[in-house]
């Protein structure tokens, strides 16, 4: 099973995964939104969301490459073959997973709920653009 992985592409996949968090991420688009809402939630502060960026970055990137290899094993088991079936396959991922998974602290912990749309809206997107890259790049 894994050694039909095209290990490019899943290299690839987490590379657009990272650049589409970095964009979603930035001030104009979800980024002053973003920070404001975590530091009222967490009680941190710029200097504590910016500490340590490169490593967490690293951190992140890792989670992407985690995840990319895990989505290229269901484009496999699935036989996914066509854009359709990989923007199914994507969205399936992210909101019968991901979205579910995440949920728990606008829940049961009382973040605010535009922290979790967010965040979800971002893996919804990098699900399906992964999905599309591993399924079309076989």
């Amino acid at each position: 099973m894994f050694t039909q992985l095209n290990l490019l592409a899943v290299l690839v996949s987490a590379i657009a995964a990272f650049v589409l968090a970095f964009a979603w991420y930035m001030p104009p688009v979800f980024g002053l939104r973003w920070a404001a809402l975590t530091k009222r939630y967490t009680g941190l502060s710029d200097s504590d969301l910016a500490a340590n960026l490169p490593m967490k970055a690293g951190l992140w990137f890792v989670g992407f490459l985690v995840n990319a290899f895990a989505l290229a094993v269901l484009v496999n088991l699935t036989g996914a073959t066509d854009i359709a079936t990989a923007i199914t396959l994507g969205a399936i991922v992210a909101l019968g997973i991901g979205a579910v998974v995440s949920s728990w602290p606008p829940i049961h912990a009382q973040q605010p709920i535009g922290i979790w749309l967010m965040n979800s809206g971002l893996f919804l997107l990098q699900q399906i653009v992964m999905a599309a890259i591993l399924t079309l790049w076989r």
